[in-house]
């Protein structure tokens, strides 16, 4: 009888050290200004309020794979050859970015969404309109990746990570 409450007290400490070890070290989100006009923000959570006030919530331990599919997208913009890819995707876990492409006569234009999804709120980030010429996007990545750069100290240097494509749409000749 005295084992079983010792081992039923020792079960229920347990279960009270892990619930307050995982409320001190949740996921770590830093709130992008979506203007590039504050600093980064961050938070353990995130709010409606927030993302309404156009920033947009990625997690910290995403840097590195956002920073390389910005990149991948980049190249893309710069290149004026036709694409393969009708559409893709690339994703982290709580950030997906689609990539639709438009056929155009001199060069294929774009259109390019991020979406995040951190405690049930979705944001969005327009990268770029098929209205806007690809030279638009490239700029609009540079300064993206430029303000996250000058903004993250705690980071250190982006790992060169491959991105991994999703939902992939291949051009079809005939």
């Amino acid at each position: 009888m005295i084992e079983k409450q010792t081992t039923m007290r020792f079960r229920l400490l347990l279960i009270l050290v892990s619930a307050m070890c995982n409320s001190s070290f949740g996921q770590k989100i830093a709130l992008i200004d979506t203007k590039f006009k504050t600093p980064i923000l961050f938070t353990d959570s995130v709010s409606v309020n927030q993302v309404s006030n156009a920033l947009l919530p990625i997690r910290v331990d995403e840097f590195d794979t956002l920073n390389a599919h910005l990149e991948f997208i980049k190249k893309v913009l710069s290149e004026p050859k036709r694409s393969k890819m009708q559409s893709f995707e690339l994703k982290t876990q709580t950030i997906s970015i689609s990539v639709s492409r438009i056929p155009m006569a001199y060069a294929d234009r774009y259109i390019i969404n991020m979406l995040s999804l951190n405690n049930g709120i979705n944001a969005t980030y327009n990268i770029l309109r098929p209205e806007s010429p690809n030279k638009d996007g490239v700029k609009r990545i540079e300064k993206f990746r430029k303000y996250i750069q000058s903004n993250t100290s705690l980071f250190g240097p982006p790992k060169a990570i491959e991105p991994k494509f999703y939902n992939v749409v291949v051009v079809s000749e005939k």
